[in-house]
């Protein structure tokens, strides 16, 4: 097992909403009006957006990829950060 799978969880989506909007056909700026509708936003970066929704009664941060390199910067960090 390596160190990053020991801290790292992915969270799945709260039950209401819509997992297919997540789908990467769906063009990036409607995922992000999509999040902004249901959830509170905490923070912005150059190519992510991070808003706060609910799992297992905590507070739970997800992000948002704005574009593709968003979407590659979320691919990179999961396989390396711990």
């Amino acid at each position: 097992m390596k160190l990053n799978e020991l801290f790292l969880m992915e969270a799945p989506l709260p039950p209401d909403w819509d997992k297919s909007v997540f789908d990467e056909r769906v063009p990036f700026a409607r995922r992000v009006r999509y999040a902004q509708e249901r959830a509170d936003k905490v923070g912005t970066g150059s190519s992510r957006i991070a808003f706060v929704i609910p799992y297992q009664g905590r507070k739970t941060v997800l992000k948002v990829s704005k574009s593709r390199k968003g979407a590659c910067s979320k691919q990179s960090r999961s396989i390396h950060s711990v």
